[in-house]
């Protein structure tokens, strides 16, 4: 697998992280959003992510009912998204890390407590 050495983030200036539930990869109707607006909570993300492996070293095929989280890191004029499919991140070079790190369930998990704190829409 070629490997190139994206970084995770373009930018860190992030004003608000905004946590995305989708039904599946196959329907993006929104089950749950959370907004994070709590600019030191968005930040500690950030690092976190950031010393999770950014090159994949595997591939993986989901089928059409994957779960599918998104996270969105924003400041008012850009965005940057991270997704998780399946409980593992896509990483920058598009594909996941067969080694799940501390780092990266942790990260899953917070992400989970998250979601659970709010109704289905």
């Amino acid at each position: 697998m070629h490997m190139d050495n994206r970084a995770w983030f373009e930018r860190k200036d992030f004003l608000v992280l905004r946590i995305t539930q989708h039904t599946n990869i196959s329907n993006p109707h929104v089950e749950k959003m959370v907004l994070i607006e709590d600019i030191t909570l968005v930040k500690r993300f950030v690092e976190v992510i950031e010393t999770i492996p950014a090159n994949g070293d595997m591939m993986i095929s989901f089928g059409p009912g994957a779960e599918h989280i998104e996270l969105s890191f924003e400041n008012g004029t850009h965005a940057e998204k991270i997704n998780f499919y399946q409980r593992k991140l896509k990483t920058p070079s598009t594909g996941f890390n067969s080694a799940k790190s501390l780092e990266e369930q942790e990260l899953y998990r917070e992400v989970e407590a998250l979601l659970a704190s709010v109704k289905k829409q």
